[in-house]
């Protein structure tokens, strides 16, 4: 359905394209939860590689003190609040009273919070395992890695890094990435071996 030229100049009146901040904060209950699931993952990435639980502890401490849930709730996208003026463009063409106007935003935003929520949850997930078991093989001696696509339909840029096999541990993937994840929602993880050592043997 076709929005009106009157209903966008409406919509654009009460949300200007410049609006700034539009965020979703973290409560102290949610960073309480995140820091307490980070450690989690953390300690299953240790244990992954058979390394002490101390070892991942002493990592959570630092991967927590460098990244926090308030770091991933940010401002909307424009593209956001583009769709924020839709729902009150549509709204008003509909003829829409002042409850139907905040009903519109609302719906708009808790559709926002859900999407946002799930996004972050997993990829925030993929790069604190991920990020421990790189910080973790670097500290028990391995010395390559490798990226291995989980999804069953991945990405040119996930293929791609995969298709360099094992390199060395501290050399990038072809995207740039040390460790997955390389993009949000990305399932990849990374494994690690000794294999210069054994290759000099």
């Amino acid at each position: 359905m076709a929005i009106s030229p009157q209903a966008r100049t409406f919509a654009h009146s009460l949300l200007p394209r410049s609006l700034q901040p539009l965020s979703f904060a973290a409560t102290r209950g949610e960073q309480s939860e995140y820091n307490d699931a980070i450690t989690t993952l953390i300690g299953a990435a240790a244990k992954s590689l058979d390394a002490s639980a101390a070892v991942g502890e002493d990592y959570a401490g630092e991967y927590l003190a460098q990244n926090s849930l308030a770091k991933l709730t940010g401002a909307l996208a424009q593209t956001s609040i583009e769709r924020l003026q839709d729902a009150l463009a549509t709204a008003w063409d509909a003829g829409g009273s002042y409850d139907q106007m905040v009903k519109a935003v609302n719906d708009t935003f808790d559709d926002f919070s859900e999407r946002r929520a799930g996004l972050i949850a997993q990829t925030e997930s993929a790069d604190a395992y991920n990020a421990g078991r790189q910080e973790i093989a670097t500290s028990l001696g391995f010395d390559e890695h490798a990226w291995e696509t989980e999804s069953g339909d991945p990405c040119p840029i996930c293929e791609a890094n995969e298709a360099q096999g094992y390199i060395d541990i501290d050399q990038d993937f072809a995207s740039g990435d040390d460790a997955p994840t390389s993009h949000p929602n990305c399932l990849c993880v990374v494994n690690f071996r000794k294999g210069a050592a054994e290759d000099e043997e």
